[in-house]
């Protein structure tokens, strides 16, 4: 691979034209320092090594490491969201990973599962991944976060993926669409370069990608989603079902008594119902609400704060656990 062009200072303006000029072939002589300055960081960028794919992407071939790797760059928190225990439940919808299995299949090979914050899109994600590859031994590719502006055509196929179905899990898409640096291609061409990459190296049926989004409008105004662009034409869209009320109380049961805080039935559907349906709320609550707990949090009545807590997201005086 060549070596990446060195440029002068653009403060050295005459010497500046004359290395661009005889790495591109192009008289430059008109431009001013402006003009040479964007030039000289467009060319710095376009000769950048092509990545590799473990630059772009943690692969996963034991399902046991799949969850981990996915939620990898998830905020810390007091329970990882994989221990949780997986909350079946969705409104309209009998078996969503069934659903969900489905409408990648159909896709084409691209999926885009988009709901607002907090209704559980990475988890259902994860266990899609991890099924699949468990049960029918498809390798997983999780995207980091630090390959967003390295993403475009790779290398060169890795060995390790050839002959594999694949699986490319991109979370929370709406926060990677603007990575890169000035002169690079905006992000949705180096992704849709990656994917044609792949495509045309892979037989029907082995490439596929799943990617989550925010379907908030601040969020689809970073996404910038249009089905027009025929850099996103190529995905499909599922609007995540919210959770039924009764998987919700059902979810809180299980989680206050696992950790050791008494709650019936009837405050649980309470409670739930005067929340923001979340499971994230839920599970951030039964943490604070748990006794050994209270005195971090500040809670004196660890109950009391609880019910607080709950009951006040509907009122807007909650804390926001988005």
């Amino acid at each position: 691979m060549a070596d990446q062009p060195s440029f002068p200072l653009v403060a050295n303006l005459d010497a500046a034209k004359a290395a661009i000029a005889q790495e591109i072939g192009t008289v430059v002589q008109g431009f001013g320092p402006k003009e040479v300055a964007l030039l000289i960081s467009t060319l710095q960028a376009n000769s950048a090594p092509a990545p590799e794919i473990g630059d772009l992407f943690e692969v996963v071939s034991d399902p046991d490491d799949v969850p981990e790797a996915i939620f990898r760059g998830a905020p810390a928190r007091e329970v990882a969201p994989y221990d949780v225990p997986y909350v079946q439940g969705r409104e309209g919808v009998s078996d969503l990973q069934g659903t969900l299995y489905d409408r990648l299949l159909e896709s084409g090979g691209a999926l885009l599962v988009q709901s607002r914050a907090g209704v559980g899109k990475t988890r259902e994600v994860t266990e899609l991944a991890r099924h699949l590859c468990d049960d029918e031994g498809w390798t997983v590719c999780i995207a980091k976060g630090e390959g967003d502006a390295k993403i475009d055509t790779p290398a060169a196929f890795p060995d390790e993926l050839r002959c594999k179905r694949l699986l490319f899990v991109f979370d929370d898409l709406h926060r990677r669409v603007d990575a890169g640096g000035r002169g690079q291609a905006p992000y949705l061409v180096r992704l849709q370069s990656f994917i044609d990459f792949f495509a045309k190296k892979m037989a029907p049926g082995e490439l596929y990608i799943i990617a989550t989004a925010r379907s908030e409008p601040q969020y689809l105004k970073e996404l910038v989603f249009d089905p027009s662009n025929p850099h996103w034409n190529h995905f499909k869209r599922y609007e995540l079902p919210e959770f039924t009320l009764s998987a919700l109380r059902l979810a809180l049961i299980r989680l206050a008594e696992a950790a050791g805080v008494d709650l019936n039935e009837c405050d649980a559907q309470s409670m739930v119902a005067n929340s923001d349906h979340t499971l994230r709320t839920i599970l951030d609550n039964v943490v604070r609400a748990n006794p050994s707990s209270s005195r971090k949090y500040g809670i004196p009545d660890f109950w009391d704060g609880f019910e607080a807590e709950l009951l006040g997201l509907q009122s807007g005086h909650g804390k926001n656990l988005m």
